[in-house]
């Protein structure tokens, strides 16, 4: 697992599926969440999961919803629990990226095993680079991608 890619797919991806595909940018998203399903089937990506995102899911959505993306969890294959060192990591990256706490949550949960933070959320993707900056200063190679990005940025 070491070789392969390591990503972790905010909220909003997983979402993407369940919500308006009459728009085009939506439209677009599915189908790269659809593709990142594929490449961690084929075993050419792995899917990072974490306490955050399983929490989020469940304290946002409403049940029967909740439910259907929570079964899309299963593709994660490492799981990354909740920490003092993570919620301390979040604080800073809060305050130097102006994140808000979930944001900054899900993107210290994801440094330590992840390579890309994957994301639909524009607010996220407007602090790309000063979330990468933060964490190679803290020591961490963490690149922030759109999920259409990210499928385009890889030659599968």
């Amino acid at each position: 697992m070491n070789d392969k890619i390591r990503i972790y797919l905010d909220t909003c991806v997983y979402c993407r599926p369940f919500d308006d595909q009459s728009q085009n940018r939506i439209l677009r998203e599915t189908d790269a969440f659809i593709r990142v399903l594929e490449l961690a089937e084929a075993e050419k990506v792995v899917i990072v999961g974490s306490d955050v995102l399983t929490g989020e899911i469940d304290a946002v959505m409403d049940p029967p919803r909740s439910i259907e993306v929570r079964g899309l969890l299963n593709i994660c294959k490492i799981y990354v629990e909740i920490s003092e060192e993570i919620i301390k990591l979040a604080r800073e990256i809060e305050e130097k990226c102006d994140l808000t706490g979930a944001d900054a949550l899900h993107i210290t949960s994801s440094a330590a095993e992840a390579r890309y933070f994957v994301t639909c959320d524009d607010f996220i993707l407007s602090r790309g680079n000063c979330i990468a900056r933060f964490m190679e200063e803290k020591g961490y190679k963490l690149k922030v991608l759109s999920i259409t990005e990210f499928i385009e940025e890889e030659e599968w």
